[in-house]
């Protein structure tokens, strides 16, 4: 009786600690479809035409915003966005610029200067015998059991019992007692769960994929690396990035 009145009290204080903020998304470009996603809440929405977009919301909640031709933004709320009730976000579109790659050292066009600066690797003998070296000392003469590299000498562990000696040092070192590590549940990747996680509209409004193709796009997707990885961790927002990436590719012509 406790708990049930406990919980009719904090409900009151959760329920009204959210808000519905109405924001608007600016960039260069167009501004319609751009998806943002409240990680904390697990909340997602797209924006209109204009930007505009209407998302429930409070304090220190994470909102992601994500779209193909934008840098991923991310915006936490504070008590002024929440008592604005409005929230102006500014994106900014992706460079698709590489960087230059160097391959070995630069050329300063000095001649003299590139040779010395140009790196060789000197081979090292391994494992050459006595007859390769030319070494010409007696061999009747060493002492047996003890090779002579150097004018060192090293005992020979020819014959030694390895695999008595490796259950030895074992012994000495136990292994640690396993830790059971709860068994995460991956997400699902199906049409049918997909349209569970972000609505009805997600291939026809959103991904702009014809009905006849929703299949063969799950088919063209689902063994993307990042898509399983997305899965695995549970990370809707991940696998809706990647979904979005995919979709583009999926739709050039071919």
């Amino acid at each position: 009786m406790k708990q049930l009145i406990g919980i009719i009290l904090f409900w009151p204080i959760f329920f009204f600690g959210q808000k519905k903020v109405v924001g608007k998304v600016i960039g260069v470009g167009d501004v319609e479809g751009i998806h943002v996603f409240n990680q904390t809440l697990q909340n997602y929405t797209i924006t209109n035409s204009n930007g505009g977009f209407e998302i429930p919301i409070k304090v220190n909640d994470t909102v992601v915003f994500s779209a193909i031709k934008y840098e991923l933004k991310t915006v936490i709320l504070t008590k002024e966005n929440i008592n604005d009730a409005f929230l102006e976000v500014l994106l900014t579109e992706k460079t698709n610029q590489l960087d230059a790659v160097h391959i070995g050292s630069k050329l300063t066009g000095n001649l003299e200067k590139d040779i010395a600066n140009i790196k060789t690797i000197i081979p090292i003998e391994l494992g050459t015998t006595d007859s390769f070296r030319g070494l010409a000392e007696d061999k009747n003469a060493r002492p047996l059991g003890v090779k002579t590299i150097k004018n060192e000498t090293t005992p020979s562990f020819e014959g030694a019992d390895f695999i008595g000696l490796i259950k030895t040092i074992g012994a000495l070192f136990p292994e640690k007692e396993k830790k059971h590590v709860p068994k995460v549940i991956p997400l699902k990747f199906t049409r049918n769960t997909l349209m569970i996680y972000y609505g009805d509209d997600l291939f026809k409004n959103q991904l702009n994929i014809p009905k006849t193709d929703e299949e063969r796009f799950i088919q063209f997707s689902e063994f993307d690396v990042k898509i399983e990885a997305a899965l695995i961790k549970r990370n809707k927002f991940e696998l809706l990035n990647r979904i979005i990436e995919l979709s583009t590719q999926f739709k050039l012509p071919k």
